[in-house]
């Protein structure tokens, strides 16, 4: 039962996130930045910890973006 309750949180959030990128157009720019920098990412082969570094940058700008949204 938990574990169903957990899932049904994800998928809200999920769909947040979804909302946030599809009407915020600040949101748009992020998603692509991320996107753009993802791929640079593996283009340059960046090392495990420049991952760390890149992955905790990108969630904290979307972060940022979903607070200064509500």
């Amino acid at each position: 039962m938990d574990f169903i309750k957990m899932l049904r949180s994800f998928r809200y959030a999920f769909k947040g996130l979804v909302t946030l990128v599809a009407e915020e157009n600040n949101a748009r720019f992020h998603a692509f930045s991320a996107v753009l920098v993802l791929a640079l990412g593996f283009y340059f082969k960046v090392s495990r910890l420049e991952w760390i570094a890149l992955v905790f940058a990108i969630s904290s700008v979307f972060a940022a973006e979903a607070f200064n949204t509500v």
